[in-house]
């Protein structure tokens, strides 16, 4: 105990005056900040008697001695301590009765501490309005201090469930396709898969106000999943899936990397977060459309994995020159046909093959097994014939996605929160060859009842888009280059607070 006291004792004996890097960034700046000096007086007090009476409860003898020296409350700290009443008095005195009457946990009195803070909050918000407490509480102050319930959240690891081996229904065209046709494919879809449930905490992010977050995009597959097998159809192996919004809190493939991306994408990022001076930057991914999944390695490791077994000889040949020949000129104009020259179905390594290739050429094989499914009139015209060994790219998005996201509506939301903490990291990611170093923190849980967007955080790029909906070309622009935000004010408003 008396070691954690000394460390905190040591931090807090720094010169506590107002946080210059808060000062002239919210309208609310030109108030008097000497209200900051709660924070550390609360703090300071709550360790000064854990080590006075704590002292008592051990050795029968109580201490006079002040671990740390405080000054008195001058300015509109000690106004809001006067209008707060006896409240504010209890949480910033801690008079800590429970170790004077007999030895309780350290924690037992924490907890008294937290409830006399609550139980003042209001007479602090009827003092200095409710974004002046954010604004004290998300610098770190008292939102770790004299708030641990709230702030334990933050760094509880969240816990990861090996989920059993499954077929999976009940699959639907609800936000994926208005196409007809496919609703009773998608009813009769099997997915033999075995996943890896997340159990997150929840971020409150007013703890997190002041600092700078990075919003970039994710597609929608799940993290740690292995697809053996669609419709009845097993696979000669398993098909990974790895990324999406929770490759964050994969501590089994990727410890210690809190998103992956190319190696120019990742020294952008990192280049930014050194412009802005942080030490360390919130990752906040925006989630893209059902069609994002068909970029990464697995997708067409999927459709290749289905076609080893479910085509004959003579359609896998067909395919082939089709794949190597970039659709031969029968794809429709306004999907990617790149010739893959050395493309064959049956090769043995597929995985290190798709590594290899850019993302238009992975997107021509999707787009060759998808054809060749369900040719258009117009196709069929032209000579393309349907092959039954095909899956559709509507089959395989369903297949890799993850199934809270597969439905989901597309409005870029904003769920997960991670933290970047460094440089770059080497990544175990199939598709992106390099890693941030950092770690996933929980998922946003927000006032208001509609998710979090994109929106939200990145107003200034969305002037056609509006709540329920996001125009395609403010998602476009949004996509484009490096995305931050800062928790401020504003947006926390955005979103309900």
């Amino acid at each position: 105990m008396a070691g954690i006291l000394d460390e905190i004792a040591a931090f807090l004996q720094k010169d506590q005056a107002a946080n210059p890097q808060l000062a002239g960034r919210h309208p609310s700046d030109n108030a008097d900040l000497s209200a900051l000096q709660l924070a550390p007086h609360m703090a300071k007090g709550l360790i000064n008697d854990v080590a006075r009476y704590g002292k008592q409860a051990i050795t029968g003898q109580v201490s006079d001695k002040e671990l740390l020296p405080q000054q008195p409350l001058m300015g509109q700290a000690k106004a809001i301590a006067d209008a707060a009443g006896s409240g504010m008095g209890a949480a910033l005195n801690y008079q800590v009765p429970s170790l004077m009457r007999g030895p309780r946990s350290v924690m037992d009195d924490i907890t008294m501490a937290v409830d006399a803070y609550q139980g003042a909050r209001p007479g602090l918000v009827d003092a200095v309005g409710e974004p002046s407490v954010n604004r004290v509480e998300g610098a770190g102050l008292l939102g770790s201090m004299v708030m641990p319930g709230r702030a334990g959240k933050i760094i509880t690891k969240p816990e990861s469930i090996q989920l059993p081996r499954q077929i999976e229904t009940n699959f639907s065209t609800e936000n994926v396709s208005d196409k007809k046709f496919l609703a009773p494919i998608l009813d009769n879809l099997k997915v033999d898969a075995q996943r890896i449930d997340y159990q997150k905490p929840e971020i409150y992010l007013p703890d997190h106000y002041g600092k700078n977050a990075l919003i970039t995009m994710v597609d929608r597959s799940p993290t740690n999943t292995q697809i053996y097998g669609v419709n009845g159809v097993e696979f000669k192996t398993p098909q990974q899936v790895g990324g999406g919004r929770d490759y964050m809190f994969d501590d089994i493939n990727s410890p210690s990397s809190v998103f992956a991306n190319e190696e120019g994408a990742t020294t952008g990022i990192l280049n930014r977060k050194d412009q802005l001076g942080d030490d360390d930057m919130l990752i906040i991914p925006m989630e893209m459309a059902p069609t994002s999944v068909d970029f990464p390695n697995f997708a067409p490791g999927l459709h290749m994995r289905y076609a080893q077994v479910a085509m004959s000889k003579k359609d896998k040949k067909y395919v082939n020159e089709l794949i190597q020949n970039g659709g031969d000129g029968k794809l429709i104009k306004s999907v990617d046909q790149t010739p893959v020259l050395d493309f064959d179905i049956d090769m043995e390594n597929p995985d290190k093959f798709l590594a290899s290739l850019t993302g238009p050429q992975r997107k021509t094989i999707n787009n060759v097994f998808d054809m060749v499914n369900r040719p258009s009139p117009g196709q069929k015209k032209d000579g393309v014939r349907q092959v039954d060994g095909a899956l559709s790219n509507t089959e395989m998005r369903a297949a890799v996605s993850d199934p809270e996201m597969f439905n989901q509506e597309s409005l870029m939301q904003t769920n997960n929160v991670g933290l970047i903490t460094g440089g770059k990291v080497p990544s175990n990611h199939m598709t992106y060859n390099m890693g941030m170093e950092g770690q996933g923190l929980g998922v946003l849980n927000i006032p208001r009842e509609a998710p979090p967007t994109a929106q939200d955080f990145l107003p200034e790029l969305f002037t056609r888009s509006k709540p329920g909906y996001v125009d395609s070309q403010d998602a476009y622009t949004a996509r484009m280059g490096v995305r931050t935000a800062e928790i401020n004010e504003g947006l926390l408003k955005r979103l309900g607070y």
